[in-house]
């Protein structure tokens, strides 16, 4: 009798105990099994930004690149005007130099045509005062 109920009173708890064990072993299996899904979204979420991460950093190399390439040719702009700034100043340098040689070249040639004429004119008069010589000459000859 009353070592039959408590028999049956022990098999019973044996029971209710392995039930929920059961339970507290499909609990964990489930919680392990969320544990381990959570665990590969956040792996893929870090992959993720981590390409995402490279991308943005390739993406500013590559502008600091360009902006660096803009630098170098806004310099090489400024190195070829100043060039050509100082192209022109030898040209303007050489164009006046070359006009002041004409203009000293003219002045020349205009001296010297004026000293041609005046030494036209003393020969003019010479012959003139030859000529009128040599009439007075002749006409003293036809008078004697």
């Amino acid at each position: 009798g009353e070592a039959g109920e408590k028999l049956q009173r022990v098999e019973k708890q044996l029971h209710e105990t392995e039930e929920y064990q059961h339970h507290l072993e499909k609990s964990l299996a489930e919680s392990q099994a969320h544990a381990t899904e959570v665990l590969a979204e956040g792996e893929s979420v870090e992959a993720a930004l981590q390409g995402e991460l490279a991308a943005t950093r390739q993406n500013i190399a590559t502008l600091q690149d360009q902006v660096e390439s803009v630098k170098n040719s806004k310099i090489e702009r400024e190195k070829e005007v100043a060039s050509l700034g100082s192209e022109k100043d030898a040209l303007q340098t050489d164009l006046d130099a070359a006009q002041a040689a004409l203009a000293e070249s003219v002045a020349l040639l205009a001296a010297d045509r004026q000293d041609a004429a005046r030494a036209l004119d003393a020969q003019r008069a010479a012959l003139e005062r030859t000529l009128a010589e040599m009439e007075e000459a002749q006409g003293g000859a036809v008078a004697a």
